[in-house]
Parts: structure tokens; sequence; C-alpha cells
């Protein structure tokens, strides 16, 4: 009803899924007349969406090797304590 008061006659929604296949989302483009995208406009619609899933999965790649490098320098700090502790 509300896409209807805003001037909206035609949906496309494109599933947004990372790599291994797990769902992230929709990316649906909203069309102001009746409208069947074409299989360029398809094409298009797919290559922007595999976009927004390379973003995705890169900053998952990113936030996680954070995390591992800082799990790194907790376990690096705990080793040199206990060298340090057996040096005296």
């Amino acid at each position: 009803m509300i896409q209807l008061k805003a001037g909206v006659r035609a949906v496309q929604s494109t599933p947004i899924v990372t790599r291994d296949g797990k769902p992230l989302g929709m990316f649906s483009t909203h069309f102001k007349t009746p409208h069947r995208p074409d299989d360029r406009e398809l094409k298009l619609l797919d290559l922007l969406a595999n976009q927004v899933t390379d973003i995705v999965d890169r900053k998952h790649y990113e936030d996680s090797k954070k995390e591992v490098l800082n799990d790194l320098r907790k376990t690096e700090s705990l080793l040199n304590a206990v060298i340090i502790h057996h040096q005296i």
C-alpha cells in the first residue's frame, strides 16, 4: 500500500547471498511504471548483487582477521609473561 502511494508500480527483487550460500538480504529495484526487466537489466542487477556480496564478504574477512590478530597478540603477551616469570 505504501509503495503504491509512493508511485511504485513494479518491483524487481534480487537476493544477496554469500559465496557459501548464506542469505544476506534482498536488493530491490522499484519502478514507477509497470515494468519487466529484460535480460540486460537482470544481468546488471545480478552484477550489483555480486558486488554487494564481495563487499560484505571482504568486510567479514577483515573483521575476522582483526579478531585473529587480537587473539595472537593476547597469546603473545601471555607467553611473554610466562617466559619472563620463568626467567626470574
